[in-house]
């Protein structure tokens, strides 16, 4: 350290003690020379009062609340502010760089991410910051309020803005850092994130239309994958999404689904509901970040909780699942409730019935889609589940799954198969490929079969699996699985206890038809009405069988 310090050292020596603690500083003053240490109390007592300065510098929430201390309505330290105000400094310190907020709307979570920026500005001018939206006017109003926070505020503020830099849709710093405001559509060019920066995404979705479109959900997540996520410049960028939930297949379903262990989730549901540590939904494994009890509100200050049962009264359900709970999708279910299904630890092993049935994917849709197999027994009006295998499969590999679960499940002599997509394919490989037929290592390993699954799967592909049955689906989706959901809401579908695949089911069937899959609602549905005699058939010819393939739906 010198002891001749111009104005530029004396301004970022200041931005670095403010963030210093009582203890450390009077530890650095001992340190120093005497020359050393009247630079350093020069230094404090250019930035507000010493005291007050490291104090409102230590996170986004405090300066707010001394920003704006005077204003009518001051910002409000309650605690939801508090937590997302210390879940920005997380953000940013590298402590946790990948954050998921959801939040019922009107609590001002945008603001507390806009006043982070503003306080992470002031601490790293150099950091370059996106923020984008699903209109680019609210990302850039959201840049201007930053801007404008700054430029009104020199006594607090010491970051600069560079001359000249100063648009709606991007600022500078003197120090070469700054926000670019996009929309969503938005191109991005010539402006990474990075440096101490990151990428801020604040409700992707304009509404429930847009969230409700399966070509939104996927052009957004087109969009973070190919504009987006090339803008981070470094490693230690960070990405913070901001979201009102709208559905389980938005961009934070979908986060958490494809990178769930590199996002932290900051989930404050508007009521709060029971920790389970041994839930089925995940996000009711996860702690209320407020310590509070069931049935809480977030601030009663801000919403009470009258007014807010009221706003879940008329929204309905679902839409209060995912608006207000931040949980998509009701608890007990939409159409097809949790609580129908019936649950036991011992399954029947003889049955007056047995089957497979499967659900295969768009012919189109190469990857990402799903195929489902499950096997389903019927004794008198009682149906039971017993197995499911799913996977984004090849058409052999789909065929040696089918006949694997065949194999598993040898009173099951009936395998009913959608055909549609990939299924006629799938089902021609099943009736049989010859003796020249070799199991593939990889097929094999992938289904996880045991040596004498191998040779049966072997076998069937060699001369042909009998008793499958093609169903072309009649009406749609949800006339499907209405026609069979009398059935379980009768109390007479049953399940078995401790099975992921089977609370997998009824997760999927609760999200129906609204939710991010269907693959195992269709095979489920096509289950139940081929045991309880709504789909008439024969079955399709196999390797020198010469019946015809007919069917039709009753």
């Amino acid at each position: 350290m010198t002891a001749v310090a111009g104005d530029d050292e004396i301004t970022l020596l200041a931005r670095e003690i403010a963030a210093c603690s009582d203890s450390e500083i009077e530890q650095l003053l001992a340190l120093c020379s005497p020359a050393d240490a009247a630079v350093i109390e020069f230094a404090v007592s250019q930035i507000v009062t010493s005291g007050e300065a490291r104090s409102i510098r230590a996170e986004p929430a405090l300066l707010a609340a001394y920003l704006t201390r005077n204003d009518p309505r001051p910002f409000s330290l309650w605690r939801y502010v508090r937590l997302l105000s210390q879940q920005f400094v997380k953000l940013t310190d590298g402590t946790s760089p990948r954050q998921l907020w959801s939040m019922p709307p009107r609590y001002g979570k945008s603001l507390s991410a806009r006043y982070g920026l503003a306080w992470l500005l002031e601490r790293r001018p150099q950091a370059k910051c996106i923020y984008t939206s699903y209109a680019a006017d609210l990302a850039e109003a959201s840049s201007v309020f930053v801007r404008d926070l700054i430029v009104a505020n020199p006594d607090v503020f010491t970051v600069r803005l560079a001359t000249g830099r100063r648009a709606r849709r991007e600022f500078i710093t003197t120090a070469g850092g700054g926000i670019r405001a996009a929309g969503f559509d938005g191109q991005i060019t010539g402006f990474g994130a990075g440096n101490g920066g990151g990428i801020v995404i604040d409700d992707p979705f304009k509404g429930w239309p847009e969230a409700h479109s399966e070509h939104e959900r996927d052009h957004v997540w087109h969009q973070w994958q190919s504009v987006l996520l090339p803008r981070l410049d470094d490693e230690d960028a960070w990405v913070l999404v901001v979201q009102t939930r709208w559905h389980e297949d938005d961009l934070t379903g979908r986060l958490m689904d494809a990178d769930g262990a590199e996002w932290e989730i900051v989930r404050i549901p508007a009521i709060a509901e029971a920790h389970d540590p041994e839930s089925r939904d995940p996000l009711l494994r996860l702690p209320d970040l407020l310590d509070r009890a069931p049935g809480e509100v977030i601030e009663p200050e801000r919403f009470t909780l009258k007014y807010e049962q009221q706003r879940a009264e008329e929204m309905g359900s679902y839409l209060a699942a995912g608006l207000l709970q931040q949980r998509p999708a009701p608890a007990e279910g939409g159409e097809i409730k949790r609580g129908w299904w019936r649950w036991t630890s011992n399954l029947p092993t003889k049955h007056d019935e047995w089957i497979t049935s499967w659900d295969m994917k768009l012919k189109e849709k190469q990857t990402g889609d799903w195929q489902v197999g499950q096997v389903w027994g019927r004794t008198g009006s009682a149906f039971f589940g017993h197995a499911q295998l799913r996977g984004q499969w090849t058409v052999l590999k789909c065929a040696c799954a089918i006949a694997l679960l065949a194999a598993r499940f040898p009173l099951a002599r009936k395998h009913f198969v959608e055909n549609t997509g990939n299924g006629p394919e799938v089902m021609d490989r099943l009736r049989g490929m010859g003796d020249q037929f070799k199991l593939p290592k990889d097929i094999a390993d992938e289904l996880a079969m045991t040596p004498d699954e191998r040779k049966l799967v072997t076998a069937s592909m060699r001369r042909g699996l009998l008793g499958v049955i093609p169903v072309t689906p009649k009406g749609d989706k949800r006339a499907r699985a209405r026609a069979v959901a009398a059935l379980l809401e009768a109390g007479g579908v049953w399940l078995p206890e401790r099975a992921d695949w089977a609370y997998a089911l009824v997760d999927e069937c609760a999200a129906f038809p609204d939710g991010a899959h269907d693959d195992m609602v269709d095979a489920w549905s096509q289950g139940l009405a081929a045991l309880s005699g709504r789909i008439r058939h024969r079955a399709v010819a196999a390797q020198g069988d010469e019946r015809p393939s007919q069917w039709r739906i009753g």
